[in-house]
């Protein structure tokens, strides 16, 4: 319900412009996936539930790379580009993947990739609030703009194609120079001593399953029940 303010404010960046594409780029991998999932089943010759494991995948490599980031590492430009040279180097595997079983370690490299970039643009923005308000901004208006080219490519040539355009925008991304607010730099971690959060983190849990399995799924359901979406049969 917030997409609309989010999207106010992503016309007027704070955020340096090579920051958010960055982001930007790892939020396409997550908004191709429900329209590869389908292709993804019928060149392996799996099941679609199986070709689904991918997300699993990427979430998976996702979730714990930010959860060692943030206890481990320092954010900085080089850890950026690192993040975004490992969602190049996995989406050309993931184009020419041979088998399914491949595809999958490559797609959660895919999640590692962008869980490092994620993780990076977020404790650069979260210091400043115009920042933090055009990083939010990045999932909307990413899924708005990307899910109907990224639904056209896997029409016109499959999941192959897509992820070398993903490979293609992560290349360009990594020729524009990057930079990191000085409140950035992490000197030390807090930890807020409340128990609370527990709960919480336990409910954005729950709310994250229940909305990942509707999200990967409505390609399919879609395409199997109503005859529309990627690669559906007229």
């Amino acid at each position: 319900m917030f997409a609309p303010l989010r999207l106010i404010y992503g016309l007027r960046p704070h955020a340096s412009i090579g920051l958010l594409l960055t982001a930007l780029s790892a939020t396409f991998m997550f908004v191709l996936t429900p329209f590869a999932i389908p292709d993804i089943a019928a060149d392996f010759g799996v099941a679609a539930g199986t070709a689904g494991l991918i997300s699993t995948a990427q979430v998976g490599g996702f979730g714990l790379t930010n959860v060692i980031a943030g206890r481990r590492l320092a954010p900085s430009a080089g850890l950026l580009r690192t993040g975004v040279a490992i969602l190049l180097v996995v989406d050309v595997l993931s184009a020419m993947a041979p088998s399914f079983e491949l595809l999958s370690v490559y797609r959660f490299g895919a999640g590692v990739g962008a869980g490092l970039v994620t993780w990076v643009v977020w404790a650069d923005s979260v210091h400043e609030r115009r920042r933090l308000a055009d990083v939010t901004a990045v999932g909307p208006v990413g899924a708005i703009a990307g899910a109907p080219i990224l639904g056209a490519l896997v029409q016109a040539g499959g999941f192959r194609l897509a992820y070398a355009v993903l490979a293609a925008v992560a290349a360009a991304v990594l020729l524009i120079p990057q930079s990191l607010s000085a409140g950035a730099v992490r000197r030390q971690r807090r930890v807020s001593p409340s128990r609370s959060n527990l709960v919480l983190l336990a409910a954005l849990a729950l709310f994250t399953l229940a909305g990942t399995s509707v999200y990967i799924y409505g390609a399919q359901i879609a395409r199997d029940n109503f005859g529309i979406g990627p690669l559906a049969v007229s």
